[in-house]
């Protein structure tokens, strides 16, 4: 399983707001944050998708908040009751 991060990054003298989007494998990405949707992360991970133009299905995706932005997981990626981990799909690590 790969995680997306987000990141909320805020304005300075000199930039405005921005969205940090990066994975454990090294690609990461700087979006500008738009302040008027509601799914501004969600929109920065399809940025960073089309970005890196990759070929990751990321409509149902879970996620979950953090003191800094967000967190974006595939759901095929699971732990079964006995604590394996498991995954669906092939998404490089």
């Amino acid at each position: 399983m790969i995680a997306i991060q987000t990141k909320y990054i805020p304005a300075t003298n000199h930039r405005s707001s921005r969205i940090k989007v990066w994975t454990s494998n090294g690609m990461d990405l700087i979006v500008p944050f738009d302040s008027s949707v509601k799914n501004a992360y969600f929109l920065a991970v399809e940025k960073f998708k089309e970005h890196f133009e990759l070929d990751w299905n990321i409509n149902n995706m879970c996620y979950g908040s953090t003191n800094d932005g967000m967190v974006f997981c595939f759901n095929e990626s699971q732990v079964e009751p006995s604590g394996k981990f498991y995954t669906t799909i092939d998404v490089p690590l």
